[in-house]
């Protein structure tokens, strides 16, 4: 409680010199819980709270958290002026998809409702975080007018921005918004890394293709910002990609979705941040104090860089075969002989330089029969040549060797092909 004391006593020394002023407590840390002996502890004039809330969902509107509004009916006994501090990005990784779009529209009408006087949202500070341009329109559009309808908002933003990509890009919101609200309480923080909790991998498949599709729409649009806007937008590609590689490789399968190799999805998300971090646009970001100087990307070029050189590195993908030749050449032909029969080995490779007819598409066509006398284990050795069954006489039920015990008819096509087999072995 001595928080309130010391407001009013700042306020009382200084309100005769500064009459406009007002003088606020902010609720964050110590001074989060309001005191309980609300006649006591009193806000005097020209002071006000101020409140941020961090350790909340925010995936749900704030008049939803079950901790905010214990909290904000305390501190309204204590005094009359009420602001906000909202929190609007993810802190420990700014390049993640936070699905907080449709909580913009209801947040800003219960401030209104409760006669808030004003307030701050904390949001990101790189394009490159997904829908960062979307979020920024809507959010201050809001604050003007809290009785619009954001959805219509975020269609007019998408329809205006994307052109010929916005069905792709409102299929990538409605995807994070849908895996949000899949798993009711998923528990959306602003100091969560890992987009696990929400998003699983068939959601990232799905991004994907959606941004896939956004960049091959816009690929001959004229409009150079719109491309500009839709390639910050795939980022979200790579940084998927690298970051949940191991989580892809089975369904990207099953979805028969070409995955590239992570290193790929690593050198596209550092060429995309190196061009960012060098642009002129960055330079305003640069000038605030630590969190616009792209310590964030330069932690992660590091955060890759370790991944690479440790032995539990992400990179396992299908490997992509190349399909056989037919014609194999010479070098290969050898190489595939066995190396402890060098006469034989040159003999076949001499016959094969000579274009001999025992060689077709690289194999060995050999004459000498194999046969096999029956399924016991004594007969699996080599017999003698067998009689053609051809010269037997077309008689029918006749014992065909290799299959004791099956009798066989012998027709006219039956003995030709037959007799084919026996010369070719």
């Amino acid at each position: 409680m001595l928080y309130i004391d010391l407001v009013n006593y700042v306020a009382t020394t200084l309100l005769p010199k500064y009459p406009k002023a007002h003088f606020n407590l902010l609720s964050y840390g110590a001074s989060y819980t309001p005191p309980r002996d609300t006649k006591r502890f009193r806000m005097g004039p020209g002071t006000g709270v101020a409140f941020a809330h961090h350790w909340r969902n925010h995936g749900i509107p704030i008049n939803c958290c079950e901790r905010f509004m214990p909290r904000f009916l305390g501190w309204r006994e204590v005094c009359d002026r009420f602001l906000f501090w909202e929190y609007y990005t993810n802190f420990r990784c700014y390049l993640n998809p936070f699905p907080n779009t449709d909580i913009l529209g209801p947040a800003f009408k219960f401030y209104l409702d409760n006669k808030f006087d004003g307030g701050f949202c904390q949001m990101t500070n790189s394009r490159l975080t997904p829908f960062a341009d979307l979020n920024w329109w809507v959010k201050n559009r809001i604050m003007w007018n809290p009785d619009a309808d954001a959805q219509i908002l975020v269609d007019h933003y998408i329809e205006g921005a994307y052109g010929p990509a916005a069905h792709h890009v409102r299929r990538y919101l409605d995807i994070i918004l849908h895996a949000k609200r899949r798993q009711r309480w998923a528990w959306i923080g602003d100091y969560v890394d890992d987009t696990g909790n929400y998003l699983e991998a068939g959601d990232i498949i799905e991004i994907m293709r959606a941004l896939q599709k956004a960049l091959f729409s816009i690929a001959k649009d004229p409009n150079i910002g719109r491309r500009i806007d839709v390639r910050r937008l795939a980022f979200s590609i790579n940084h998927l990609g690298a970051m949940r590689y191991p989580d892809l490789i089975e369904p990207a399968k099953a979805a028969r979705f070409r995955l590239s190799p992570w290193q790929d999805y690593v050198n596209g998300w550092k060429a995309a941040a190196g061009d960012y971090l060098n642009s002129d646009e960055c330079m305003g970001a640069r000038q605030l104090a630590n969190e616009g100087d792209g310590s964030g990307l330069r932690g992660q070029f590091r955060y890759f860089d370790m991944l690479k050189d440790t032995a539990e590195m992400p990179t396992a993908w299908p490997v992509r075969r190349a399909k056989a030749r037919r014609n194999r050449p010479l070098q290969l032909l050898r190489a595939r002989l066995p190396l402890h029969q060098p006469a034989r080995r040159d003999q076949r490779a001499n016959r094969a330089k000579q274009g001999s007819n025992l060689f077709r598409n690289g194999r060995e066509i050999r004459l000498r029969p194999r046969v096999r006398l029956g399924h016991g284990r004594a007969n699996r050795r080599r017999g003698p040549r067998p009689a053609c069954p051809a010269r037997q006489g077309r008689r029918a039920g006749a014992i065909g060797r290799g299959t004791p015990g099956r009798r066989l008819t012998w027709g006219r096509r039956g003995v030709a092909s037959a007799a084919r087999r026996w010369r070719r072995g």
